[in-house]
């Protein structure tokens, strides 16, 4: 039975003067994780003023296997007391399996009160993106939905590729689109649209870029 042993530090600085400096260190309690049942620590995701959000995943352990099941949890920012979690994917759960099938982690959004949880659908024809949406204490809000979709096809030199990006600093706003498929010797396009708290999209716009397109 494989264990992982997971530690957090809090580390709380203070300048007494300008010539001396002190360090108090706040251990939290050992917390141990089994992979069996919990998954391994994988990584930090982000945090808010409330919570630290971290990534799990239960793994196989063998080689060209992927994740059996992918969770996140939330860690108060205080404490490192655990408070909530949600499984993301199972594969061990027929409903789980059948809708995460084609579907890949993109990435995670972290804002104060709403996370996004983003997927991605690649083929050689289109690049699909997915999301859902939790509260700050990882309770569903919205459904997993298809929200954005990039063609491509077998003659395009190049291959349309997204991207999904945030900005905690201007209105918690996040931008998707993606640089649009293309032929030879044609110019380079990308497209965004802002993202709104419902899932749709509050604008949206196309920019040339000042390259073209080289390949065979």
């Amino acid at each position: 039975m494989k264990k992982i042993v997971l530690v957090f530090s809090l580390l709380v600085y203070s300048i007494s003067s300008i010539f001396a400096q002190s360090l108090d260190v706040n251990w939290t309690d050992k917390m141990v994780y089994e992979n069996k049942k919990d998954g391994f620590f994988q990584t930090f995701i982000d945090k808010n003023s409330k919570y630290i959000y971290t990534q799990f995943d239960n793994l196989t352990l063998r080689l060209h296997k992927h994740s059996k099941k992918l969770k996140l949890v939330a860690f108060n920012v205080k404490s490192m007391e655990k408070a909530g979690e949600v499984t993301l994917v199972d594969t061990k759960d027929p409903g789980s399996a059948k809708t995460f099938k084609d579907l890949t982690y993109y990435k995670t959004i972290v804002f104060e009160h709403v996370i996004y949880v983003f997927w991605e659908n690649v083929s050689k024809t289109s690049d699909q993106l997915y999301v859902q949406t939790f509260d700050r204490e990882l309770k569903p809000v919205e459904k997993l939905k298809k929200i954005y979709e990039l063609k491509s096809s077998k003659d395009d030199a190049k291959k349309a590729v997204l991207f999904v990006m945030a900005n905690k600093k201007v209105g918690e706003s996040i931008v998707i689109g993606g640089e649009m498929a293309a032929s030879k010797g044609n110019a380079v396009t990308i497209e965004y649209k802002v993202l709104k708290n419902d899932l749709t999209f509050a604008s949206s716009n196309q920019v040339g870029l000042p390259v073209s397109v080289a390949g065979k």
